[in-house]
């Protein structure tokens, strides 16, 4: 019991929870806790980069815009090129 009193009219209001009923409560919020996280991380995995660097032989293809591709490779050399549609 969550609050007992010695006046009966409270007593009757007050809520009793069962061990079950609290089991039921907590599976019930961590599924919908996973629903809410699971679809929010399938765009950015589906979302593919567009834009790749090489640099001493090594490709990256990890930029999602050419302004991206070119800030990292800044002052150090390689080049950009946009993403083949067959890779």
């Amino acid at each position: 019991m969550w609050f007992a009193s010695k006046r009966p009219e409270i007593r009757k209001a007050t809520l009793t929870w069962s061990s079950a009923s609290r089991k039921l409560v907590l599976v019930a919020t961590a599924i919908t806790g996973m629903l809410l996280v699971v679809p929010s991380t399938v765009p950015a995995q589906a979302q593919q980069s567009q834009w790749c660097s090489k640099f001493k032989g090594m490709v990256n293809f990890r930029y999602s815009t050419e302004d991206q591709c070119r800030a990292s490779r800044s002052g150090r050399g390689g080049t950009c090129f946009p993403r083949q549609a067959s890779r």
